[in-house]
């Protein structure tokens, strides 16, 4: 028997996420966030814990794995529809694409959301799976604030 090469070998192992990620999904919506562990999930998804554990640290890398792949597909799929369109209906088309993945899977981006929330969640939800290619960082309330003071003034201020 030969050696598998590069390319069945990353097909391989974007198999395992997808199915770590299917498995996943079906439990924390069922169950919850809480009532979901890392073992059950490999259970779910016929992996073992190690694999699970390799490819998302935590259950909250699990979470933002997930919703980035709900809200990655929709987003691209938006953009591509209005590329023609002008910069307004092209961030309409976005928006309305993560209002629908919100609405569609409200119990996920909820968890996600909740998570991004927390005290300290920067700390422990930030990072990158092993494979992944986009990270991610923190960001402290204050630059929130002061982009929002930058948007609203260009604005003419805040909408009561």
């Amino acid at each position: 028997m030969s050696p598998r090469n590069p390319a069945v070998n990353a097909q391989k192992r974007e198999l395992s996420k997808s199915k770590i990620l299917d498995a996943a999904q079906a439990l924390f919506t069922e169950r919850g966030y809480d009532a979901t562990t890392m073992a059950d999930v490999s259970r779910q998804a016929g992996v073992s814990a190690g694999l699970t554990v390799y490819y998302f640290k935590t259950k909250q890398h699990l979470v933002q794995a997930l919703a980035d792949r709900l809200l990655h597909a929709r987003m691209v799929h938006a953009a591509r529809a209005a590329a023609h369109a002008g910069p307004d209906d092209q961030l309409a088309a976005i928006i309305d694409a993560v209002l629908q993945t919100a609405a569609e899977q409200p119990q996920i981006i909820a968890m996600h959301l909740a998570l991004l929330l927390q005290p300290g969640a920067g700390s422990s939800a930030t990072g990158t799976t092993r494979d992944s290619a986009i990270p991610t960082r923190s960001v402290d309330s204050r630059e929130l604030l002061s982009a929002e003071d930058r948007i609203f003034s260009g604005l003419g201020g805040p909408v009561a």
